[in-house]
């Protein structure tokens, strides 16, 4: 159960970091392509 438990909460916590990445850029997306060249060059 504990190897399950911390597998299930592993995946929660990815998909919660990937949808707040996702919401994140569409609403930065007009400062991204603003900044586009300034972001790749920092990497």
């Amino acid at each position: 159960m504990f190897v399950f438990n911390l597998t299930t909460i592993s995946q929660i916590f990815i998909k919660i970091a990937v949808l707040g990445y996702k919401h994140f850029m569409l609403e930065n997306r007009n400062i991204s392509i603003n900044m586009g060249t300034e972001a790749l060059v920092a990497g």
